[in-house]
């Protein structure tokens, strides 16, 4: 689940890219929510420090976004497409575990 709703994001900041203006891009939108989303999914109480990270580097994603909306910069959405990427090429790579651990 986690690496689709990511899959999601990334693609909607691609198609983000070519809209104009930035501030009233649906897709943009619509990753922003994804993305808060995941941040609002993270276990802080159990996930010791990869939630605390995660949760760092979401925000740190969501103020990039902001930045592009309000200045009409386009050049963060490929920087935060590239952030979600790494974190889903680590999803899928503990994804069979994740899968074997909770069957």
């Amino acid at each position: 689940m986690v690496t689709l709703l990511l899959d999601g994001a990334i693609g909607r900041l691609g198609r983000a890219a070519d809209e104009q203006p930035l501030a009233g891009s649906e897709s943009l939108a619509a990753a922003v929510a994804i993305i808060e989303a995941l941040q609002g999914s993270l276990d802080m109480a159990r996930g010791g420090l990869l939630a605390a990270n995660l949760n760092d580097l979401y925000d740190y994603m969501l103020r990039r976004l902001g930045h592009a909306a309000s200045a009409g910069d386009a050049g963060p959405l490929a920087e935060v497409a590239g952030l979600l990427d790494t974190i889903r090429e680590g999803w899928a790579a503990i994804a069979p575990e994740v899968e074997a651990s909770t069957a």
